[in-house]
């Protein structure tokens, strides 16, 4: 789980629209805080902004594919491996006592 999501953290700061969308939430989201915005339009610049980058992303990837460069491959998260416990040794059972 740690490997898949350092694999989307990487791509994410590799994305240059990704980047950009972050920068304009985190300065409209201190010009609220400090009064300078509304909650109301900080929600509305908040849509705008990832609107946007949801509408890019998917012409790109729409691009890719009539290019033929699109990668097809599923994505397969699996859980980490346990680690492997020693099975536990039988518990030996005590000789019958003789009757007499």
């Amino acid at each position: 789980m740690l490997a898949a999501l350092k694999q989307v953290i990487t791509n994410f700061i590799g994305s240059e629209k990704a980047v950009a969308a972050f920068i304009v939430l985190i300065a409209a989201s201190i010009f609220t805080f400090t009064g300078k915005m509304s909650v109301p339009e900080w929600k509305e610049l908040a849509l705008w902004v990832l609107g946007i980058y949801t509408a890019g992303k998917s012409i790109q990837g729409a691009a890719a594919v009539i290019a033929g460069k699109a990668d097809n491959s599923p994505v397969v998260l699996t859980p980490d491996p346990e680690p492997a416990t020693p099975p536990t040794p039988p518990t030996p059972t005590p000789p019958a006592k003789p009757e007499k």
